[in-house]
């Protein structure tokens, strides 16, 4: 549990959370923050309020695994009569030069306005006083939601040591050329577990097809031996695809292609079918590859899931994590790394 015992202040912060999984929310903030005080809840998001310390909106998002951001709250505003009050407090917080980006929602709000309108309206208000807005690479992002007659503005630099979890879909969506909704799963994941994609030389791809895993993979110059029935939409020199289900392949098959460094698992299998394919394959993995799982929620009964996928994984991995990455849908990404 995180908990800076030093800082006395307290902060508020405005989570964001998927409404499909709210209900292990407030469970994961009592667990990473200890006491804390719920000033608003929303099925989109949550305000609350803490003494935890400067650092807790990068614990709440690195220890848990169904919030996906958490930002420090600016200021509260009452927008009943404009804009003005906003617009100040954001001016007065950015630097000179600092590049800025908006974003509004509305949750239940008294405004007949929509999101774009505000973000533009706001937005322009700060480019005539002087202040730069850049939607690619901004230096600080800002989001306000508008609730009843309340404004919540929060303010999250873009820093490389915690990259709001939101930024990985937005990154993502500038990406043409796609095969699946899949290969931004894969990115995300990437990106968020801190993979160290230039120690991989090979990789095994289970359920690979239609092939967006095994594309990002083999781009890197990664080979890859690609286990799935159905045919590969992507074909490439680094690819090598087995038209056969992962439990089905032959031991001279990956004793053929030798042991990876990494093995990537998005079956359409349950969870156990899944940890337990992760486990039999772990064989034909190195020592200290990395494992990289979709778990597919197959029922309500996610507690049990999770408790499935770490009894299973840990007979053959260490370092397990679990995160709901915003391309997920009813799914949990799970990272682990051979023991």
């Amino acid at each position: 549990m995180y908990k800076n015992h030093e800082c006395v202040k307290k902060e508020q912060y405005i989570i964001f959370v998927d409404k499909r999984f709210a209900q292990f929310s407030k469970t994961e903030i009592a667990a990473v923050l200890g006491d804390f005080s719920e000033i608003y809840r929303s099925d989109k998001f949550i305000v609350i309020e803490t003494d935890a310390g400067k650092n807790a909106a990068t614990a709440l998002v690195e220890q848990t695994i169904f919030i996906n951001n958490a930002i420090p709250i600016l200021g509260v505003f009452d927008y009943s009569s404009g804009f003005a009050d906003i617009i100040s407090a954001i001016g007065n917080s950015l630097r000179h030069g600092e590049r800025f980006k908006l974003e509004a929602f509305n949750a239940n709000s008294n405004t007949k306005q929509s999101a774009k309108t505000i973000e533009v309206k706001i937005g322009e208000a700060l480019e005539s006083m002087g202040h730069i807005a850049d939607l690619n690479d901004p230096d600080t992002n800002f989001s306000i939601i508008f609730s009843g007659n309340s404004a919540y503005v929060g303010r999250m630099a873009s820093d490389g040591d915690h990259k709001i979890m939101d930024e990985f879909r937005r990154s993502n969506r500038e990406t043409t050329n796609k095969i699946s909704r899949a290969e931004f799963k894969l990115k995300e994941a990437f990106e968020y577990f801190k993979v160290d994609v230039k120690r991989i030389k090979s990789a095994i791809d289970i359920g690979a097809a239609p092939g967006g895993w095994s594309r990002i993979v083999s781009d890197f110059g990664i080979k890859v031996l690609a286990i799935d029935k159905a045919e590969l939409v992507y074909k490439s020199p680094h690819i090598i695809h087995i038209r056969e289900r992962g439990d089905k392949v032959g031991k001279d098959v990956l004793e053929k292609f030798g042991k990876a460094d990494l093995l990537l698992i998005d079956a359409n299998i349950g969870p156990r079918d899944s940890t337990e394919l992760a486990l039999k394959f772990a064989g034909s993995i190195k020592d200290g590859a990395y494992l990289i799982l979709t778990l597919k929620i197959v029922n309500g009964n996610i507690s049990d899931h999770i408790k499935t996928a770490m009894d299973v994984l840990s007979q053959g991995y260490t370092s397990i994590k679990l995160k709901k990455l915003p391309h997920n849908r009813l799914e949990i990404t799970c990272f682990a790394v051979k023991k």
